[in-house]
């Protein structure tokens, strides 16, 4: 039997979908806080049941990190289709930045996910998990090109380095007033790239 959804309040549309529940969602922990809102409260605001409501989402930091298995496996094709003639580091470079790429009407949500990701403590055993999933596929990706075990050192190094140029241009960025952030995954990466040889000019 289907599921019915419950009645949404008046005046509140229902948000049928995983990605609108995740969006209103979003919202709500900003408004009211992450470990103040419950589960109970998304499914009332969303006007969706309960049993619903964790069919999509089997917990807070599920929704918190919405899309982003949508987004590694843009990331692992983009790897797959990358040039066989592009250097590493340049195709590490063009790809990982790509794959963050959001409509100018999904702004205001990053910046909400990646303040939140950055800012509640107990979300730190969950990073570990997206970080191992992350560096899995970029380390097969750096195996494939130079021939190193994918647990080897360097494929290791340089797929947390990749990681980590992302998340901080990230967090970066969601703390300023920039609309986007291109700018600053652009420049994270190419001080990355560069092997952070010397501070930007203008520190």
């Amino acid at each position: 039997m289907v599921d019915e959804p419950k009645t949404a309040p008046v005046g509140r549309p229902r948000a049928a979908e995983p990605s609108d529940v995740a969006a209103l969602a979003l919202r709500l922990f900003a408004e009211r806080g992450f470990d103040e809102t419950t589960m109970k409260d998304v499914a009332q605001a969303a006007g969706i049941s309960r049993q619903t409501l964790f069919r999509y989402f089997p917990s807070k930091f599920d929704i918190v990190w919405d899309r982003y298995q949508t987004e590694y496996e843009s990331l692992e094709r983009a790897l797959r289709s990358a040039p066989g003639d592009e250097p590493l580091l340049d195709a590490l470079c063009r790809i990982a930045p790509a794959t963050l790429e959001y409509r100018a009407d999904e702004m205001d949500l990053l910046r909400t996910q990646v303040r939140l990701i950055d800012s509640v403590p107990s979300a730190e055993a969950h990073v570990s998990e997206r970080i191992a999933e992350y560096v899995a596929i970029l380390s097969a990706f750096i195996e494939r090109r130079t021939g190193l075990p994918a647990d080897s050192l360097y494929p290791q190094l340089v797929s947390r380095l990749v990681w980590t140029t992302s998340w901080t241009a990230l967090v970066a960025w969601a703390a300023s007033d920039d609309a986007t952030p291109n700018a600053a995954l652009a420049e994270a990466f190419e001080l990355f790239r560069t092997g952070l040889a010397a501070p930007p000019t203008d520190a």
